[in-house]
């Protein structure tokens, strides 16, 4: 009987070791460079599974326990990864608290600071020699509270003033996360996103986008806080606006397809200067997960707006998580990408949106 038992225990070990095994090696088809990213280079479709831009990752979490900086960095140029924009968690747990997840603690209050940014900004000036020529890393800051947003400008200027590299975006900030309530951290007034005209006009001149989290609703009504979006991009029509996730959260989730893409289409028809990121787990398992005929209509779409879409993992850095947790993301956010054309392939997944939205002196590779 224990022979039977450690008989069946090795082939279990075997059989995850195999798969995790061959998870890794199937990133690797091919290892892109950023030489390739410097000349005309042309590269087979089948050899890339995923991107090498995640444009979306957390390198700290809500909590106060987060992985080490040099950790990350290490994981993402294994996977591949070349181009980044790192933020912290502008809304964070108490500094004193041993709670890694707002949902796990709905009785500790989230409030933004800039700690986090601070934290990166050191570790950048620590670190960012001696990885910059493997992975281009774009510093985005995330204290922003757009509830008061007096100040913002005259911090983004601190943090240029302390670190090199200097700020070259600003998010994931939340402009509508109802789940954050229950932490005493709400959805912003409308009345005031005229007053966020300083923070904005200096974003404007200094070309540099603005992550604003806003879920689309909740399952009573999946449109709930769409207005408060149109009324940003309305607003500040001439900044560069970055949606993340589509606006999709797992509370609004029951919006049907075809509104869904129908309100996306508006949106980026309305904007020119709006972008939509394609990050979060959250996507795979609510929109894309066993249903092609679902990624088949996302994907057209995607298609039809190569333009206006950035690759990402949404991955949040905080103690608990893992290399596996890592991969996992980056496999599931990459699954879509299946669908779409190589045009919206090379704009997206390649990573030239990205490029061009923050105006590097790169090209992605073309596709034979």
């Amino acid at each position: 009987m224990k022979h039977s038992t450690l008989c069946l225990f090795l082939i279990i070990l075997f059989i995850i070791l195999f798969i995790s095994i061959y998870q890794y090696k199937s990133l690797n088809k091919k290892r892109l460079s950023l030489d390739d990213y410097k000349k005309t280079t042309f590269i087979h479709r089948k050899d890339i599974l995923y991107s090498p831009i995640d444009s979306n990752i957390h390198f700290k979490g809500y909590g106060n326990q987060s992985l080490p900086f040099e950790t990350i960095i290490k994981w993402l140029i294994e996977t591949n990864i070349l181009f980044c924009t790192i933020t912290g968690l502008g809304q964070s747990l108490p500094f004193d608290s041993a709670c890694q997840y707002y949902l796990n603690c709905p009785n500790e209050k989230v409030k933004n600071t800039i700690l986090k940014d601070l934290q990166i900004g050191m570790d950048l000036n620590k670190y960012y020699q001696k990885y910059k020529n493997q992975i281009i890393i774009l510093f985005a800051a995330s204290f922003v509270d757009l509830n008061k947003p007096e100040k913002s400008v005259d911090y983004i200027k601190l943090l240029n003033h302390l670190f090199d590299p200097n700020i070259k975006s600003i998010g994931e900030t939340n402009v509508c996360k109802p789940i954050l309530k229950f932490n005493d951290y709400h959805c912003i007034d409308p009345k005031i996103i005229p007053k966020w005209k300083d923070l904005m006009f200096y974003l404007e001149k200094h070309q540099i986008p603005i992550l604003l989290h806003c879920d689309l609703g909740d399952k009573e009504n999946p449109t709930k806080y769409l207005y408060l979006m149109k009324n940003i991009c309305s607003t500040y029509p001439n900044n560069k606006i970055i949606w993340p996730h589509m606006g999709i959260s797992k509370e609004s989730y029951t919006i049907h397809t075809d509104l869904h893409l129908q309100i996306m289409k508006e949106l980026l028809q309305t904007y020119p200067h709006l972008y939509i990121d394609l990050t979060w787990t959250v996507l795979y398992d609510l929109l894309f997960k066993n249903n092609p005929e679902k990624c088949k209509k996302y994907a057209s779409f995607f298609n039809q707006y190569s333009k206006r879409f950035l690759p990402g993992t949404d991955f949040v850095a905080s103690s608990n998580k893992t290399f596996d947790n890592y991969l996992n993301e980056l496999h599931q956010t990459s699954y879509i990408y299946k669908y779409i054309d190589n045009h919206a392939f090379r704009n997206i997944v390649l990573g030239q949106n990205y490029i061009d939205l923050y105006k590097l002196p790169y090209q992605a590779p073309y596709l034979e």
